[in-house]
């Protein structure tokens, strides 16, 4: 199932509607309402990425929509379209006037612009109505979301000493740039200060003229092999040489610590908000899927 529209069923309607014009092929349709070859190619217009079979499936969705809607006496009134309408218009900085002027002026129609904003109101309204009894979130859901979203994370702060590694060099060139990490490793446990080995030895410009320090990361944010590297370590210990695509790394673990995450009642309205329009999400896709088994579908391949 094509799950776009689902996501796009309770978002704001657009400002560049489906159009329909005389000469139009039909090439698919839902139950009694046709979906034709320009409507496909409209809405692919407004998203470049998305392929023509998809832009036909999240019609198809639309269409289901408003049948389902169609029999349960869904519906929006003048009043409801006009207070709509003007919203979009002042949105855009202009009077209805003036916002059926430019469509007019861009070559389409207000009446169908019209219409099919009533369309997209319907769906919208129909997917609320057929799934609000379906979004329940009770503790257990929050205690879940609370633990996939929150935990304690480390932090690591720490310095290096690149020796580059360049993707020309050969296996046995990079044996030779490993061996030199290795001595300048021995130096440094011999005594040698970690700072004045980074401005020494340190290929990496940005950092070696104060000492190698990289600075503070949390889980997540440093390169992954470095991560690799110290997730296990203490604060204090040197780990290395580390390869990664830069090169080999010596690195000076110089602190270590753990952030705990917020307590549950300062993120309970955000959590509840993300959990919420997620379960919205998926009791949408579930609606469609039983639409597309209830009303008949014909799709005309040529």
């Amino acid at each position: 199932m094509c799950r776009h529209f689902t996501a796009a069923l309770l978002a704001a309607v657009i400002l560049s509607p489906v159009t329909v014009h005389g000469g139009d092929r039909v090439v698919a349709r839902v139950q009694h309402l046709p979906i034709t070859h320009l409507e496909v190619l409209s809405l692919r217009s407004e998203s470049p990425d998305m392929t023509y079979d998809g832009a036909l499936q999240r019609l198809i969705e639309r269409s289901l929509a408003l049948v389902w809607a169609e029999e349960n006496n869904i519906v929006v009134s003048d009043d409801e379209l006009e207070r709509v309408l003007a919203s979009i218009s002042e949105r855009n900085g202009l009077s209805v006037q003036e916002f059926r002027e430019v469509l007019v002026s861009r070559g389409e129609s207000f009446e169908v612009f019209k219409d099919n904003l009533r369309d997209q109101l319907i769906t919208s309204k129909a997917a609320s109505e057929a799934v609000q009894r379906r979004v329940r979130l009770d503790d257990q859901d929050l205690d879940r979301g609370y633990r996939e979203r929150y935990r304690s994370r480390i932090k690591f702060t720490l310095s290096h000493i690149l020796f580059k590694v360049d993707d020309a060099s050969s296996g046995g060139d990079q044996e030779v740039i490993k061996d030199r990490a290795v001595r300048v490793l021995e130096e440094i446990k011999a005594g040698k200060p970690f700072d004045e080995a980074a401005m020494e030895w340190s290929e990496d410009t940005s950092t070696a003229s104060r000492g190698g320090v990289l600075g503070t990361f949390g889980e997540g944010e440093l390169m992954r092999e470095l991560e690799a590297a110290v997730i296990d370590s203490e604060a204090g210990e040197m780990v290395g040489p580390v390869l990664s695509p830069l090169g080999y790394h010596l690195i000076h673990l110089t602190d270590r610590s753990t952030v705990d995450p917020p307590p549950l009642d300062a993120v309970r309205d955000q959590l509840t908000r993300a959990l919420l329009e997620e379960k919205r999400k998926e009791a949408i896709a579930s609606w469609i899927d039983e639409l597309r088994g209830m009303y008949f579908i014909e799709i005309f391949e040529d």
